[in-house]
């Protein structure tokens, strides 16, 4: 993975502008549109014919290179405009330009999503309710023909009052152009004709990624929930559906632009994990391969007009780009941007790529050459150094060890060995070269064995004495333990036994004094016959009775 450093300082501007859209010029077929013939240059081009020559990897540095990007400040007074920019790049330098080449503002309109026509007719812009297209324009001086935009008289009459649309995508030739709503319309046009040729109002109930394939026959469509879609262009009808799988968000869906019988289709997906590729096949439309690339969440997504690079953009600022073979991240940048990627493409010759951010940010990052280095490349280098490894060998066999001035000079024919000498020598150098193989193999297996005896002895004896100590440490606590909880039984059996000799204590001095209040109830009863009959005693002997009465009841109650 490699890492942004100081010398790609110019490759990143601010402009002043949000972006939501960002993508390369196709300025080989613009310039043949604006340019008059006498100024065409037929060798020089946007880069996609390159045969490898060294001659054309140096010229390519002096092609024209622009960037378009798109976004604002959306509506209100926060005093940031909404604007199309279009910056130039320079390889030579790896540097934007520090102001933009051209800026047409929008007014209030924000342009929150853009698409590029890939013949040079020029771009088109979503707004709030509305799309408009804009072409490209020439500024001529007295020194140099500099590239423009201005806005085309051309109206979109058909895209006029449709609410936002989320997603614009044209097909490779530029001869169809696909729309999805944030309301979940999708819609399909003939270019430039505006003709419509598929209007479904429920495809999704919200459509954020389209994508043709190269032929332009199948359509695929994502929402912002549930399984994806392939439309059968020509038909207007569903031809399959793209299922998720547990807890996948799908993000983005790009085709493999390489036009062979079997295209690739990738879906960007967002798990709990991070962000995912998705790899479909395009005849059975089946999941072939999933795999997680990054640990963040996934913003955007866009592939090589070669297929052999997938470039992902993510929440956090970083971008990755990766093989779309193995699904191997080749580089990582790290905090490209200070927020939210929210656009990326790749040049036409897969050379650079460019982001765009929310933070008002513009960034262009090469993809060095040997990166791309194929693998029938590798395989080839491969070979070629186990050849001459094996060639190396050879030699020194047949002509000794000596120096090649010495080795390989011409020698008398009376002194050249025999053909059978040459093979004994060479049977012989190879018996010797397997003998030691086998010796230092197996003084390797031997020593190994030894090795793990002794290392399974001593986690033997560890292990036995863990076993000991954890026993030693058990009985200790179990011992400890029974004699906490005999210690609680008699403490609790010695509180129940002076409890319960409180309570008998009470019990009889309850009965005592239940007792002599019988008793006296006893004399008042006796007082008040005496009344009745007319007798009366003295009070003290009243009080000596009581008295009396109480002092037998207490000699015959039990003392506890």
């Amino acid at each position: 993975m490699g890492k942004s450093d100081g010398s790609e300082s110019h490759n990143l501007q601010k402009y002043g502008v949000p972006f939501y859209g960002a993508a390369w010029v196709p300025y080989s077929h613009v310039r043949s549109k604006l340019l008059s013939p006498k100024g065409i240059n037929k060798d020089d081009n946007d880069g996609r014919d390159r045969n490898g020559s060294e001659d054309e990897a140096s010229s390519v540095t002096t092609h024209n290179y622009y960037v378009v990007l798109a976004g604002g400040g959306g509506e209100g007074h926060s005093g940031i405009p909404n604007a199309v920019v279009l910056s130039h790049f320079d390889f030579a330098s790896n540097s934007l330009s520090d102001q933009p080449v051209a800026k047409l503002g929008t007014g209030s309109d924000l342009p929150y999503r853009m698409a590029v026509h890939p013949g040079g007719d020029g771009i088109i812009c979503a707004f709030q309710n509305s799309c408009r297209f804009f072409e490209w324009d020439e500024v001529k001086s007295a020194e140099i023909h500099k590239l423009g935009l201005k806005e085309s008289e051309k109206v979109l009459s058909q895209l006029e009052n449709v609410g936002q649309q989320l997603v614009l995508a044209f097909n490779s030739e530029g001869s169809i152009l696909a729309t999805g709503g944030e309301d979940g319309n999708l819609r399909v046009f003939e270019w430039p004709t505006i003709k419509i040729i598929l209007n479904e109002a429920q495809a999704h109930a919200s459509v954020k990624g389209l994508s043709f394939s190269p032929d332009g026959k199948f359509l695929v469509s994502l929402g912002n929930r549930g399984h994806g879609r392939v439309w059968d262009v020509t038909s207007s009808t569903v031809v399959a559906s793209l299922a998720k799988e547990k807890d996948e968000i799908f993000v983005s869906c790009r085709f493999s632009p390489i036009n062979d019988e079997n295209p690739v289709l990738y879906i960007a997906a967002i798990t709990d994990k991070g962000g995912s590729i998705i790899t479909w096949n395009t005849r059975s439309w089946k999941r072939m391969r999933s795999k997680q690339v990054v640990q963040e969440a996934v913003s955007c997504f866009n592939i090589s007009s070669d297929g052999e690079l997938l470039a992902i953009g993510m929440a956090e600022g970083d971008i990755s780009i990766i093989n779309s073979t193995s699904l191997k991240v080749e580089r990582m940048v790290k905090k490209a941007h200070l927020g939210i990627v929210t656009a990326l493409a790749l040049s036409h010759d897969s050379r650079a790529l460019v982001s765009a951010s929310m933070d008002s940010s513009a960034r262009i990052t090469l993809i060095s050459m040997d990166k791309k280095q194929t693998a029938a490349t590798k395989v080839v280098t491969s070979v070629a150094e186990v050849l001459r490894s094996v060639s190396t060998k050879v030699v020194n066999i047949f002509c000794g060890t000596k120096p090649p001035s010495e080795t390989c000079k011409p020698q008398n024919s009376t002194k050249q060995p025999s053909v059978a000498k040459l093979v004994l020598r060479l049977a012989s150098a190879f018996v010797r070269s397997a003998s030691a193989f086998v010796r230092t193999f197996t003084s390797r297996v031997v020593n190994f064995g030894r090795t793990l005896i002794h290392y399974a002895a001593n986690g033997v004896c560890k292990a036995m004495e863990i076993v000991r100590t954890v026993a030693a440490e058990v009985a200790k606590f179990v011992r400890t333990t029974a004699a906490k909880v005999a210690e609680c039984f008699r403490t609790l059996l010695h509180s129940a036994a002076k409890n319960l000799h409180f309570v008998t204590q009470r019990v009889s001095l309850l009965c005592i004094l239940s007792k002599i209040v019988e008793c006296l109830e006893k004399v008042a009863k006796a007082k008040r016959t005496l009344q009745y009959c007319g007798v009366a005693l003295h009070p003290n002997v009243w009080q000596i009775l009581k008295a009396a009465l109480v002092a037998s009841v207490l000699q015959m109650a039990p003392m506890a």
